[in-house]
């Protein structure tokens, strides 16, 4: 997939500085209580100020380097695709002339381009790589894009130099795709004077002053150190700092993380190396030191407790000052950015003194999204949180929920719980949630939330958990055949009338009971667990109708999706654009969903979506066998009724809800907030992608941001979203395994209802 974005940024001048304990010097746990009294209370921590941004307009940054007398030069393009300069000396931001630079930028070419990589200051002067976009595809299916290597030197004399990125050459090459070219994202000088030019994934390439290729070194390449005949890179494979000799060539050293940073690879984090040697590395986990001829990595700032942890955000740029100061751009996922300071403060505790505990079965990017923002507004708080079922764990999901009930029932536990995947009905029947009527009753009277969403589980007028974002499976596709997808069975009906139509990409019995479990479990899976067998029953004879509808080959190949591979809710939007199938199914969790269903719809009629409200004919929630429209809850939050901080626990549960934090797109859930959910149909970016396949079996696909009319029309629908749904896991498969023989031919509907009914009942009694 090729990615070309442009952005349009709503930037607010945020001049004022604001002090926010929110970034710990090391990740220490909070005071205890010991046999001699109270354990003395750590003290030093970098503390954050928000800095003014540089200009009130949008544009992408392209390079944040730090000038003599610690000020700092940020580079990026505006929307009219000039090139400007921006530096910041203590408080306040100057613009400054690069007019060569954006000439060369301006003069590289004329087709559809963006700035690759940037370095340089005005003394030394710049390189500059430019992406040309191209929309033709060589033989292995790679767009025939082409690079642009530039110097402008200090008296603006531009020089193109002659560097071909799509050259093999041993060593390159990602050994299962040969044929893959290299994609610059970094360009340096060294002291050398020859140009080192980093590609994610595949190294950091050497070229001599006139763009010969003369060393490969291999590593993640997407960061990068150069100084004192020293590179230095990670290695993804085994999360390693390798240090490089740069005039050999050769491997000098390696350096082991052990696991202290979420991800190495592409652009996972940034390095810089100060005079005296040392390397310093910046992301979402904070900030990290290792000393210069140390191999122990220590930790400056602690992500969790600031902004560099927000999910929302990802580092862009860092520097570090004289003073030891850090200034951190960061890049959010709405297209704006923020410039941070980090200062340390000798007097202020490590860690603040109250400590919440959150727990969640898997990691839930909008739980660590509050936890943040929370600790910024309180600095008195510090949260805790943590992913009960971690990536290289061996513990089942059984396990970790066995493990959990056993400390809540004893009266423990965390403070609050992300309820995702837990039995949230029996932490009800068992007193384990707290009554959230009182925080959130009248707020949710007021209209200030999706009421049918956040009241899922209000209970005797009680509310013991709330639903903080929400999925919506819905169809997307031609007018015609999305009007008679109203219900299971009336999309039954129409795909048997019309046999020369395909109706789904998926057509296997096992890929279509996946597809409809969420939009049809309401009508035959009681609140009690129950199984309504006449209602499941005509479900399996629409699931077998639609299967049915596959014939010949198309069956066949269609048949194979079957088995652990099933994606649910999936469309391949190749297949839709050549009219394969008519109806693209999607769990719509973002608007990126929602930029790809309405993308493929537009090349399915011709480029264009139907004006006014016709345009709503495209669009459908899921067909299911109820009257009502299904929703997933999703990011459930609850209070432990047994929590020591109940007051911290409830500001906790206000920051998950707030506008501030249900507001970034977290790609896992629309908001359940209203003003935050008609915020997300302002945000129209210029925003653009195309998809190719990699044998060019199909033509390439290129689609754009969505109209705020269509982002409307999908929140108008969320409005109406009454009837939750979600996945079992266990009954899913359930389902799957005690049907076969239906649609196999040996048992009937009706029998298989029985089979799964008595199946369910013995499940449910364990």
């Amino acid at each position: 997939m090729k990615n070309k974005t442009s952005t349009k940024l709503l930037a607010a001048l945020l001049g004022l500085s604001l002090l926010l304990g929110g970034c710990g010097e090391k990740a220490k746990p909070a005071p205890n209580e010991t046999e001699g009294g109270e354990t003395p209370t750590a003290m030093g921590r970098y503390i954050e100020e928000e800095l003014p941004l540089p200009h009130n307009e949008a544009w992408i940054s392209h390079t944040m380097q730090l000038l003599p007398d610690d000020r700092i030069q940020c580079i990026g393009e505006g929307e009219d695709g000039v090139l400007r300069s921006y530096v910041l000396s203590g408080e306040s931001w100057q613009e400054q002339d690069v007019g060569a630079l954006s000439t060369a930028y301006q003069q590289s070419g004329e087709e559809d381009k963006y700035v690759s990589a940037l370095s340089g200051t005005p003394d030394e002067g710049y390189l500059m790589i430019v992406h040309m976009y191209s929309d033709e595809m060589d033989e292995n299916g790679e767009p025939l894009d082409r690079y642009v290597t530039l110097q402008v030197a200090p008296d603006g004399t531009v020089t193109e130099i002659p560097i071909d990125y799509r050259r093999k050459w041993e060593g390159v090459y990602d050994p299962t795709n040969p044929n893959m070219p290299i994609y610059p994202s970094a360009i340096r000088r060294g002291e050398d004077g020859d140009i080192y030019v980093g590609a994610a994934y595949k190294g950091i390439f050497r070229y001599s002053p006139q763009g010969e290729l003369k060393t490969v070194f291999p590593g993640d390449g997407g960061a990068f150190v150069l100084s004192g005949g020293e590179l230095g890179q990670f290695n993804s494979e085994d999360g390693e700092l390798v240090l490089f000799d740069t005039e050999s060539g050769e491997e000098k050293s390696r350096i082991a993380t052990d696991g202290l940073f979420s991800s190495v690879s592409g652009s996972g984090g940034l390095l810089l190396r100060d005079g005296q040697g040392d390397i310093y590395r910046a992301d979402r986990d904070g900030i990290y030191r290792l000393g210069k001829d140390t191999t122990l990595w220590e930790q400056m700032v602690l992500g969790e407790m600031c902004s560099l942890g927000l999910p929302s955000l990802s580092v862009s740029g860092f520097v570090r000052l004289s003073d030891g100061s850090f200034v951190v751009r960061l890049w959010s996922a709405d297209s704006t950015e923020r410039y941070v300071r980090y200062v340390y403060s000798a007097d202020t505790p490590s860690r603040p003194d109250t400590r919440l505990s959150v727990y969640s079965l898997e990691d839930n990017s909008n739980a660590r999204q509050a936890a943040i923002q929370l600790q910024l507004k309180n600095p008195q708080v510090y949260v805790e949180f943590r992913t009960l079922l971690e990536a290289d764990s061996s513990m089942t999901t059984s396990d970790a929920i066995r493990a959990l009930n056993t400390e809540l029932l004893a009266g423990k536990g965390p403070d609050v719980l992300i309820l995702d995947g837990l039995p949230i009905d029996s932490y009800i029947e068992k007193g384990v949630l707290l009554d959230l009527e009182e925080l959130l009753g009248e707020r949710i009277k007021n209209g200030e939330f999706l009421e049918n969403v956040v009241g899922t589980y209000r209970r005797d007028g009680k509310l013991f958990a709330v639903p903080t974002r929400l999925g919506f499976p819905a169809v997307w596709g031609e007018p015609e055949t999305v009007s008679h997808a109203g219900s299971l069975s009336a999309l039954a009906d129409y795909a048997e009338q019309n046999p020369d139509k395909r109706m789904l990409d998926h057509l296997s019995p096992e890929a279509l009971l996946r597809d409809f479990y969420l939009t049809c479990a309401p009508a035959w899976l009681t609140e009690s667990g129950q199984l309504d067998e006449e209602r499941f029953a005509q479900f399996l004879t629409d699931i077998k109708r639609l299967s049915d509808t596959a014939t010949g080959e198309d069956r066949e190949v269609r048949m194979n999706y079957a088995g652990g591979g099933v994606q649910t809710l999936s469309s391949s939007p190749f297949g839709m654009v050549a009219g394969e199938f008519e109806l693209m199914v999607d769990l719509m969790q973002s608007n990126h969903n929602v930029m790809l269903n309405a993308g493929v719809v537009q090349h399915r009629l011709g480029g264009e979506l139907p004006q006014g409200g016709a345009l709503r004919e495209i669009f459908a929630p899921m067909p299911g066998q109820g009257g009502g429209t299904v929703f997933q809850p999703l990011s459930i939050v609850g209070i432990n009724a047994a929590s020591g901080q109940l007051e911290a626990a409830k500001e906790y549960v206000g920051a998950l809800l707030s506008q501030e934090c249900q507001e970034p797109d977290s790609y896992y859930g629309y908001p359940v907030n209203r003003a935050a959910l008609r915020a997300w149909t302002k945000n129209v970016l210029s925003s653009v992608q195309s998809f190719s396949t990699s044998n060019g079996s199909y033509p390439e696909v290129v689609i754009y941001w969505p109209e705020e009319r269509v982002l409307s029309m999908v929140a108008d629908a969320l409005e109406q979203a009454n009837t939750p749904s979600s996945y079992n896991d266990t009954l899913m498969q359930m389902v799957v395994e005690e049907t076969a023989g239906f649609f196999e031919g040996s048992m009937s509907a009706g029998e298989a209802a029985k089979a799964l009914s008595a199946r369910t009942q013995a499940y449910l009694a364990e």
